[in-house]
């Protein structure tokens, strides 16, 4: 092996380990469910897609995503005429949470949400991975590659970030790599070089098509450096990824994008607000999030004075430039440039992977002096102090709760709110601290440290092979440790009520975030519970889940006249059963096909008679439709019951109810009405139901019950022989 290789084997070997150890620390902040209505989006579209074969995200997280408009009559969060309603976000964090949610598949004990939220982590390491690399090829020295990698990961926006499941991280790794391989054909010439930054360029707009102009910036550079034939090698790579976002968006959406352009949302905030806000507001401002950035802009003034800076670094310089004034200039523009639910400008993180290694510059050209120490401590401890409290604080209510110009109010930055929360004893956000101390996921941080330790001081294949081991053991561990949380039992117990395990539209928006852990590959549909009667997207998500068993879970009480979901299915399915699940009604339904009321009546029970039934089974399944007409008007509400009597005489089932479940009071019955009850029994298998009979009365009428003739029969209900 030569000297090439060898140091070729070493650095990343070194990028291994940088990575590990920044996964370590941001396990520290991790969070183990997402708090913003995006990361929750992203999640509920890769399990979906996962387990069902949809790309649809169908578990809301907020009312706002059903109810809330945009001022022009449409939803914010439009359902497809096919009743699956797919999130606006890009495809591609979704597609990479695809082989981190194989393992709750597998293993359903494994939280599902615990287990999405070690992506950015990952994605995190990997970055600070990349970027030892990329500095060592700019020859800084290990220790300052290492340092500089490691404060990207801890002294900027990205350890906040790396708590979510926003798509920018994977934007900054991506980015990163792109412009990394630009470097390296500028070195090389080598064309393959030229495809990896085509494909990793091509790949950030399946995060956000606005990437796409950066895509623009970095073919501009090789079309200059190399002419048009190395802009193919570029441009086609770029181009294909670019193709498949958007046959993915005309799928998903009908559209390019699933982003309402010109309506609620578009590129209409003034440019010097919105640059103003993402660059130097306190509310936001990248110089108050990630302080890091003052030594970056410090190295690249050197580099751009020293000579001996080298061409790489004055290279990767001037894509820096271009990168980061496209990106301002793009987010400066966007309605919503602040990022809304995050801390500091989120959009801009992407960027902020490019300037570290000025940052490297920086402490390079410092270090040598005593005060050049003192301000580079001084910067980097300030920038770690931001970040690890924009980590383990909830920046969501601070970010609610203000009602005047963000950008243009200095008087209360984020971080100074984050330090009120501490001062008045908020509980902080990382998993192993929000329910008091986890002794067990701090050990597993520790062995992960100990772990990076032991391969960098010793080295060699086994060393590697030996911390990737302890990071996976120590990422199942903390994966796993989140079962102690207070809702991992209401999750437990949503499991556990709705049996049988059939498709479940829920008309709640209490317990959404929850249902992606239920790991039984039930599916769950949110609905808007007030939407307006008959709301079309609330129709077609209901006929999306009809044809068989199907759960409703709604918080409304039986029988009231606002909950005109559930009256469609009283009056268009046939009820199973009721039971409860996470403080909520749980309705079974069966929406398949119904029999026919083609037996005749005749049996009166006081005012109601009996007019016609139909009875048919398959298999355990018994379907019954009962049609009652009231031969005068009734002023009493009455509740008829129905039971599955076996051979010896003993009730099997029994349905218990109200006709129609309390939507037609019989208190409200006038002569000659006619009501139609449907119901299903689901016997079990050893029921023979030939041999059984159905008794059907009604147990709150005194009255007693007559026969087809019209002669009293002996008991107050009747029974009907199933054989």
């Amino acid at each position: 092996m030569n000297a090439t290789s060898t140091g070729t084997a070493s650095t990343a070997r070194q990028s291994a380990i940088v990575a590990a150890v920044v996964f370590a620390l941001t396990l520290l902040v991790y969070q183990a469910s997402p708090r913003s209505i995006d990361g929750q989006d992203t999640l509920d579209m890769a399990q979906t897609w996962l387990r069902h074969g949809i790309a649809a995200s169908t578990i809301l997280s907020s009312p706002r995503q059903l109810i809330e408009s945009d001022g022009q009559g449409g939803e914010l969060y439009l359902v497809r005429p096919d009743g699956e309603r797919t999130s606006k976000k890009g495809i591609l964090p979704s597609i990479a949470l695809v082989p981190l949610l194989i393992a709750p598949t597998v293993w359903d004990d494994l939280p599902t949400r615990a287990v999405a939220m070690l992506l950015n982590p990952l994605v995190t390491a990997a970055t600070c991975g990349v970027l030892y690399a990329i500095l060592r090829r700019m020859r800084f020295n290990g220790r300052i590659s290492a340092v500089s990698s490691l404060l990207y990961g801890v002294g900027t926006m990205a350890l906040v970030l790396a708590g979510s499941l926003f798509g920018e991280p994977l934007a900054a790794f991506l980015l990163l790599a792109g412009v990394g391989a630009l470097l390296e054909w500028t070195r090389r010439r080598d064309l393959r070089w030229l495809i990896l930054a085509g494909a990793a360029f091509g790949l950030t707009q399946g995060v956000n098509l606005t990437y796409t102009a950066l895509v623009g910036v970095a073919g501009l550079v090789v079309i200059g450096r190399g002419g048009v034939r190395s802009a193919l090698g570029f441009g086609v790579p770029a181009a294909l990824a670019l193709a498949l976002v958007l046959l993915d968006n005309l799928a998903r959406f009908d559209a390019l994008t699933g982003y309402r352009l010109g309506q609620s949302e578009g590129f209409t905030t003034p440019l010097a607000l919105g640059l103003y806000g993402n660059w130097l507001s306190p509310y936001r401002g990248v110089f108050w999030y990630s302080p890091l950035m003052l030594l970056a802009v410090w190295g690249s003034i050197g580099s751009l004075l020293r000579r001996r800076a080298g061409t790489a670094l004055r290279t990767w310089l001037a894509l820096a430039l271009a990168l980061t004034f496209v990106q301002s200039i793009v987010y400066g523009l966007w309605w919503a440039w602040d990022g809304a639910y995050g801390w500091g400008p989120r959009f801009l993180l992407p960027i902020l992977p490019l300037w570290i290694p000025f940052v490297a510059a920086a402490i390079r050209g410092l270090w040598i002096h005593r005060p050049g120490q003192i301000l580079v401590g001084a910067v980097a401890a300030f920038s770690i102090l931001v970040s690890v409290l924009g980590a383990v604080t909830d920046y969501v209510p601070y970010y609610e709760g203000r009602a005047i110009s963000p950008a243009l109010d200095p008087s209360e930055p984020m971080f100074a709110a984050a330090l009120d929360q501490i001062r008045q004893g908020a509980v902080l956000t990382p998993a192993w601290l929000e329910y008091g101390v986890d002794g067990v996921h701090f050990a597993a941080v520790g062995a992960i440290l100990i772990a990076a330790w032991a391969a960098w001081r010793f080295g060699g294949r086994a060393a590697l092979i030996a911390l990737t081991c302890v990071a996976l053991a120590g990422s199942a561990v903390i994966a796993l440790r989140q079962q102690a949380r207070p809702d991992w039992a209401v999750v437990q117990q949503i499991r556990h009520d709705l049996i049988p395990a059939a498709p479940a539209l829920v008309g709640s928006f209490e317990i959404g975030p929850l249902l992606m852990d239920v790991n039984n590959d039930q599916r769950f549909v949110v609905t808007n519970p007030q939407a307006p009667v008959g709301h079309p997207p609330v129709k077609a998500q209901i006929d999306a889940l009809s044809g068989d068993l199907m759960w409703y879970v709604t918080w409304f009480l039986p029988g009231d006249p606002s909950n005109w979901i559930e009256e469609s299915l009283w009056r268009d399915s046939a009820f199973v059963r009721e039971t409860t699940a996470a403080g909520h009604r749980a309705l079974l339904f069966d929406t398949s096909p119904l029999p026919e009321a083609d037996q005749p009546g005749g049996w009166s029970f006081g005012p109601i008679t009996l007019a016609r039934y139909g009875v048919d089974w398959s298999g355990s399944r018994l379907s019954v439709v009962l049609e009652w007409t009231a031969t005068e008007s009734l002023k009493a509400d009455h509740a008829w019951f129905v039971h599955v009597v076996g051979p010896d005489g003993q009730i099997i089932q029994q349905q218990d109810r109200p006709p129609l479940g309390g939507y037609e009071p019989t208190s409200t019955w006038t002569a000659g009405e006619t009501v139609r009850d449907s119901l299903v029994f689901v016997l079990p298998d050893s029921v023979d139901i030939s041999q059984c009979t159905l008794r059907i009365g009604w147990s709150t009428i005194s009255e007693s019950a007559t026969g087809p003739e019209g002669s009293d029969l002996e008991d107050p209900f009747i029974v009907i022989p199933l054989g």
